[in-house]
């Protein structure tokens, strides 16, 4: 375990300038990744096409940030069509074998308000070590990300004193649309959402290219919800007695049918009921206290590679990098 290394992006500077810092430092750990997800993605049937839809969603959306991209695939030396493909990464799972799991818990603390913490299992190569913060400053809602190398989403993120963000990815649905991948929504919710009813809003209606679950801390002390998210649909979960737990499956009533894969909805079931138990009884005065809950059995397993706590009122957050 180790935390990982920091880096401030300055989102006043040309991209290819916010970007050199973390390209020379990470530049041989992002190349892994991408080796390991390019190689994934064509032992999926039909591949071309999954890369065509990725192409058109990214010309709808991720063009949002697509001076990002072209300073990563240039610092990279990669091509820029497959840069996009690398990006897509988190939603392998719900086209093959890959082994991506998720569990998140938000608790109310008598101290901190609102902790939200996430564990992420996944069998890609590298990830853990490759694990990195970002610090996106100079624009107008500074947030924080905590990331991997070439990628330009966010899967857990923070904007201090507004609300935390986590993602995991939910039970396949047919092939991808055209429209926002969850992980660009995400960076795009943090970046402009100067509310949680905005955010939560904002998570709810915008069609998705592939299904998803958000866990979203508000930083009130008050407020937390899980999004539940189909490519056009969502139902909101509310916290309740301060505590709300997420992983993998849809626990909403209105979309439990979409819960068809039983491997990964008795491996989420199982997560759900081993952070319960884990966080029974917990005061969680620290962000630390929370690892307690995210080191539990069924949480943690072999292909761990991060840990997240954070604390939105207090702008705290906590990252552990786990080598997979």
């Amino acid at each position: 375990m180790n935390e990982p290394q920091e880096f401030l992006i300055d989102m006043t500077l040309p991209a290819e300038e916010r970007w050199q810092d973390v390209i020379a430092a990470c530049r041989r750990g992002a190349l892994k990744l991408a080796r390991w997800t390019l190689s994934a993605l064509d032992r999926v049937p039909l591949s071309h096409l999954i890369r065509g839809a990725i192409a058109a969603s990214h010309r709808r959306s991720e063009c949002l940030y697509d001076d990002d991209l072209s300073a990563w695939a240039a610092g990279l030396g990669m091509p820029h069509r497959d840069l996009m493909a690398v990006n897509a990464a988190y939603e392998l799972a719900q086209f093959g074998d890959v082994k991506l799991a998720s569990a998140a818990v938000i608790a109310a603390s008598p101290v901190l308000g609102m902790v939200h913490g996430r564990t992420l299992a996944w069998d890609m190569k590298g990830a853990g070590e490759s694990t990195i913060v970002y610090h996106f400053v100079g624009c107008p809602l500074e947030y924080m990300s905590v990331a991997l190398p070439g990628m330009v989403g966010v899967i857990s993120g923070m904007g201090p004193g507004r609300f935390s963000i986590a993602l995991a990815h939910a039970t396949p649905q047919g092939r991808p649309t055209l429209d926002w991948s969850p992980q660009i929504l995400a960076r795009h919710v943090l970046e402009t959402a100067r509310t949680y009813d905005e955010a939560v809003s904002k998570l709810c209606e915008t069609p998705l290219r592939s299904p998803g679950i958000f866990t979203v801390a508000g930083a009130d002390g008050q407020r937390a919800c899980v999004v539940e998210r189909t490519h056009k649909t969502s139902a909101v979960r509310e916290l309740a007695d301060g505590l709300l737990l997420a992983s993998n499956h849809y626990i909403s009533p209105a979309l439990a049918q979409y819960n068809t894969t039983p491997a990964l909805l008795d491996l989420s079931k199982a997560q759900v009921r081993a952070a319960k138990k884990a966080i029974d009884g917990l005061r969680l005065d620290r962000l630390g206290d929370l690892f307690t809950v995210l080191d539990s059995a069924s949480l943690t397993t072999e292909n761990t590679c991060q840990q997240v706590a954070f604390a939105p009122a207090e702008g705290l957050y906590w990252a552990v990098a786990r080598s997979t």
